[in-house]
């Protein structure tokens, strides 16, 4: 008995040394391992991200090409169109024009009126290809014997001669010197005429307008204190304005008068202007 305790003390204690050097070298295996599998997770953290970042590039490279390609396609449509509309510019008027061999106007058409200071212009238009040809128009002048109104733009030609419907017929507008010196005495002048020739636009003359009366060569010059349309009145010798009331015949004033006559319409204008002092 006391030979077998030894024995089984000693194999206690190989038992207890094999055990501790397994744990040991099992705990060793254990310590391998963990930090094996810890690299493998960082790898496998690391691939994954790389294919994530992969992934991106590829996707954003794929979009930065399909912006550059569009962006190109718009460049060479943009510089298509560009084209044409350079190719259409070339190509308007002054080449259509240097087609046209003889040009085929129309009438003159009137741009700026001329005035009693001032040309006018005109211009006509070829009706094959368009092309436009402009001339001045000269300024109106206060010719002898005749009425200008600045402000209306008017020049008032007309014939000394007795105050009548065959002459007024004759001659569109008329001066009778007479007219008022064999009835009344006075050194008044009637001008008349038709609305067919420039006495017509008589009604554009406003009161407070200066005329100027060429007589012969000798100027003189008034102001304008009635323009209206009037009525004949029933005996038919005489106008009343249709504003002022006041008769255009027989009504006598202080100074030289200068009396206008028109029809205008369906009725008839008057226009009466005083000398200027």
């Amino acid at each position: 008995m006391k030979r077998k305790w030894p024995r089984f003390v000693f194999t206690v204690f190989l038992i207890s040394a094999f055990l501790i050097a397994f744990a040991d070298m099992a705990a060793g295996m254990i310590a391998m391992q963990q930090p094996t599998a810890a690299v493998r997770g960082n790898q496998a953290i690391a691939m994954a991200k790389k294919d994530a970042v992969t992934t991106k590039v590829k996707v954003m490279t794929t979009m930065a090409t399909d912006a550059v390609n569009e962006a190109v396609v718009q460049t060479t449509a943009s510089e298509t169109t560009d084209s044409a509309v350079v190719s259409a510019s070339q190509e308007t008027p002054a080449d259509v024009e240097q087609t046209c061999v003889n040009h085929t106007f129309g009438s003159w058409q009137t741009v700026t009126a001329p005035t009693l200071n001032d040309c006018g212009l005109r211009k006509r238009t070829c009706a094959a290809c368009g092309h436009e040809e402009t001339e001045g128009i000269p300024p109106l002048t206060a010719e002898n014997n005749s009425v200008s109104i600045p402000s209306a733009n008017m020049v008032i030609s007309f014939a000394l001669t007795e105050l009548n419907q065959m002459n007024v017929d004759a001659c569109g507008a008329v001066c009778d010197l007479n007219f008022f010196k064999t009835y009344f005495g006075t050194d008044d002048i009637m001008v008349s005429g038709h609305r067919s020739n420039a006495i017509g636009k008589l009604y554009r003359t406003a009161v407070g307008d200066e005329i100027t009366l060429n007589l012969n060569g000798n100027l003189t010059t008034y102001t304008v204190i009635i323009s209206e349309e009037a009525t004949i009145t029933a005996d038919g010798k005489d106008y009343i304005g249709v504003n002022t009331g006041t008769r255009f015949v027989t009504t006598s004033y202080d100074r030289q008068s200068l009396r206008m006559y028109t029809c205008y319409g369906d009725g008839r204008w008057i226009v009466t202007a005083l000398e200027n002092e």
